[in-house]
């Protein structure tokens, strides 16, 4: 399946990346290893624009400028920092990047947590330890810019790795270009006394959370108000850390009143396990005029953010057979009829307490099994349902938080048991950026369950 859908016009081109490095799980990356040799590619021209964030990086589709052509990458193995959970969405971030004062999009750039962001700062511990005249640095994301160069964070086009390093108890990081070639962010990188002026890092140890295992082993995109920048988060050993430009300012985590040390106050408290962004809307919505063309989107300048329930880690696929159980709860800041007709979301603060919110519950089985009610029809529900009677569907139940009412939409759930390595998807939500707009992907068994919405036709706003 690619993730993309493209104009009817466009033309196929191939970009074909090759010899990406697969390693064991169980045996992080040499110090010393050495970038596997160039990638074979055909050349393309680098202002391009993908439609959407793919369910799958093997096969990638998007658009290219001007010149609407398509183009399909190929990377079988995963992207050799990120390996085998390259498609596994709770690790990473993807979206289109805010430009300007925040009011129009720039370019869709993903962040990967590496493979092996868990063990970080034991690794750079142990490659920096003993007397060095030079410190060394380890990546611990990769990232895909799809589009322009993003200024603020110095971001080129393609590849970047994201390195970090510290000295004491202060972290440093630098991003590195490195064209087509991801591989070469699997070598160490060497920093100079210049390199500490680039980026700033502020790392971030949550009350009465001091344990790694409370920090996942993901990286997400977060906004600054400030300075009208995005930055980057991921997990740097028993913290979090933020990383951005040297005028940024890191916006405070959703803590809210509550028992410390709690399972509410750890999804709340520490960014990693929640997303918040920009949701975007067709310019009908906000304008009453028609979209000029699929993927015209505009920023709404209204945030909303989904937590995931302190529960879903625990669950088996047997659990949600016939039975209705709570995945996510969702904040939005202002109301959004769009949001409001195809995900029933109504405007609720973020400091609200979690079953407050708009509550998202999955459950398994058939239309009948799980008692989803005749409305919606069928011609209602998005193309990707398929089979409303199937005894392994996937529903959600959407109950606003104002108005008490409730929606069902089909769920489509992907499986990545054997794409994990021994790892375990980490219990997270995340928004998904896609052509339109957003919907929602959520952690579900040793895969990834996303909500397939369907809203009404412009012409209603």
């Amino acid at each position: 399946m690619t993730g993309g859908r493209l104009r009817r016009d466009a033309v196929p081109v191939v970009l074909l990346l090759t010899g990406a490095a697969s390693l064991a799980c169980s045996n992080p990356p040499a110090v010393n290893v050495e970038p596997a040799p160039a990638l074979t590619v055909i050349p393309f021209d680098a202002q391009f624009l993908l439609p959407e964030c793919p369910t799958r990086w093997d096969t990638l589709s998007f658009l290219e400028g001007q010149h609407g052509s398509a183009t399909t990458v190929v990377a079988p193995e995963g992207f050799a920092l990120v390996e085998q959970i390259t498609d596994v969405p709770e690790f990473h971030d993807c979206q289109k990047l805010l430009v300007g004062d925040g009011s129009s999009y720039g370019p869709l750039v993903a962040v990967f947590a590496t493979y092996d962001l868990a063990s970080l700062e034991v690794r750079l511990d142990r490659i920096n330890r003993g007397e060095r005249v030079q410190t060394r640095a380890l990546a611990g994301a990769l990232l895909l810019n799809l589009g322009r160069p993003y200024q603020p964070l110095g971001i080129a086009e393609r590849f970047s790795c994201l390195y970090l390093w510290k000295r004491g108890p202060q972290w440093s990081a630098k991003i590195v270009a490195v064209g087509e070639d991801h591989t070469k962010c699997l070598a160490p990188y060497h920093p100079t006394p210049a390199d500490l002026s680039e980026l700033r890092v502020f790392p971030y140890l949550a009350p009465g959370f001091a344990s790694p295992v409370h920090y996942p082993p993901v990286a997400r995109w977060e906004w600054d108000d400030s300075t009208n920048q995005h930055y980057i988060g991921l997990k740097c050993g028993p913290r979090w850390c933020e990383v951005g430009s040297r005028t940024f300012v890191p916006s405070p985590p959703n803590v809210v009143g509550g028992t410390p040390g709690s399972a509410a106050a750890l999804v709340r408290s520490v960014k990693g396990w929640y997303d918040e962004q920009e949701l975007a809307i067709p310019p009908a919505t906000a304008s009453g005029t028609s979209s000029s063309g699929a993927g015209d989107v505009v920023p709404s300048g209204r945030r909303g953010i989904v937590f995931p329930d302190t529960t879903l880690g625990t669950h088996s696929l047997t659990d949600y057979d016939a039975t209705w159980r709570t995945v996510a709860y969702i904040a939005i800041e202002a109301g959004l009829p769009y949001y409001k007709s195809k995900l029933n979301l109504d405007p609720v603060s973020a400091t609200a307490p979690l079953a407050s919110m708009n509550v998202l519950s999955y459950c398994r089985g058939s239309r009948a099994a799980c008692g989803v009610p005749l409305v919606p029809a069928p011609g209602e529900l998005a193309p990707e349902c398929g089979d409303l009677d199937a005894p392994d569907h996937w529903w959600v139940r959407i109950v606003s938080a104002s108005q008490a009412d409730t929606m069902y939409r089909c769920v489509t759930r992907r499986g990545h048991a054997g794409q994990l390595g021994g790892r375990t998807i980490p219990a997270t939500a995340r928004w998904r950026w896609l052509l339109d707009d957003e919907t929602i992907w959520k952690e579900c068994v040793e895969g990834c369950c996303q909500v397939e919405s369907r809203g009404k036709a412009l012409s209603d706003f």
